[in-house]
């Protein structure tokens, strides 16, 4: 079978992403990172803090099943997300909201002129994942996950862009996926999706580039967030195999990916989002780049 995702199983990190603080380069910006509640989003909030920036984070989930919810109110995961924020000294904006809605996201970008005068990054990180044969691939679930995962990024960019260009400054940073450079089995939309926003991102690094906004991509392999450890991963990533444990889908993983590690600290990944976000990564725009331990190194190109 295909790898899904991203050869022998060589090494293990051997450093702490965070071991030590990184320079404050993003020292008085702001940023907006969708899907912050958990996962890779929490991890770039953090990791933008760090270097500096005040953050506004965003997600769509709300109060649990049964309970009536305020339609704008945080999640506990995005209220969690803020709180981590504001314990590295940051301020943090937690706002609800669905990347399907533009009014939703508009809301978004005045609330968070209103509050601090600007907006300087937004990383674009919200996205599902709907593994299926293409022949039992329903049509709700193809529509979703373009919906969240490309449409979502369109409007997300819509939604930011006239404060980027009317202040003539702006980083935008869409999370891809090596999804977007291969074709996988059991994952066509979520492959059709990862690669529309690769397009999506050049088309709108030509179109804001004259007005100081840059628009990259960053593309992950597998990463170590709950997308993989929760237990019905094994069965995801191993239809055809009987009872995959969690050891065994490390095992497969490890295998893909030249360098040997089953998955990628989040960290890493948003290491990169850090710098394409600042003033290093100024006359860098159009382009994708990979946190994948080696496994983009399989692509034709």
């Amino acid at each position: 079978m295909r790898p899904l995702l991203c050869c022998k199983r060589l090494l293990e990190p051997s450093h702490s992403p965070t071991s030590a603080p990184p320079a404050r380069s993003l020292e008085g910006r702001v940023a907006l990172v969708t899907g912050a509640g958990r996962g890779m989003g929490r991890s770039h909030a953090l990791t933008l803090a760090r270097h500096g920036a005040q953050l506004v984070v965003c997600d769509v989930g709300g109060a649990p099943d049964g309970v009536p919810a305020d339609p704008d109110a945080p999640s506990d995961d995005l209220r969690e997300t803020a709180r981590q924020v504001e314990a590295l000294g940051r301020a943090c904006l937690p706002l609800r909201a669905d990347v399907r809605d533009l009014d939703a996201l508009e809301r978004v970008v005045a609330a968070t002129r209103e509050r601090f005068g600007q907006l300087d990054v937004l990383v674009a990180n919200a996205g599902v994942v709907r593994a299926a044969p293409l022949l039992e691939l329903t049509e709700q679930a193809w529509r979703e996950t373009l919906d969240v995962d490309l449409t979502g990024v369109f409007l997300s960019i819509k939604a930011v862009a006239p404060a980027m260009v009317a202040q003539r400054r702006g980083r935008i940073v869409v999370i891809g996926s090596v999804s977007g450079r291969i074709g996988q089995p059991r994952l066509a939309a979520y492959n059709a999706a990862k690669w529309g926003v690769i397009g999506l991102a050049k088309s709108a690094a030509i179109e804001l580039a004259p007005h100081g906004v840059t628009v990259n991509v960053v593309c992950p392999g597998t990463i170590d967030t709950p997308l993989i450890h929760h237990p019905g991963a094994p069965r995801e990533f191993m239809p055809d195999a009987q009872d995959p444990t969690m050891e065994d889908l490390r095992a497969l993983l490890a295998s893909w990916n030249p360098m040997g590690v089953p998955w990628i600290p989040p960290e890493d990944v948003s290491a990169a989002v850090a710098f394409l976000a600042g003033d290093d990564a100024r006359h860098i725009t159009g382009t994708t780049l990979d946190v994948a331990a080696g496994w983009n190194a399989h692509y034709t190109a």
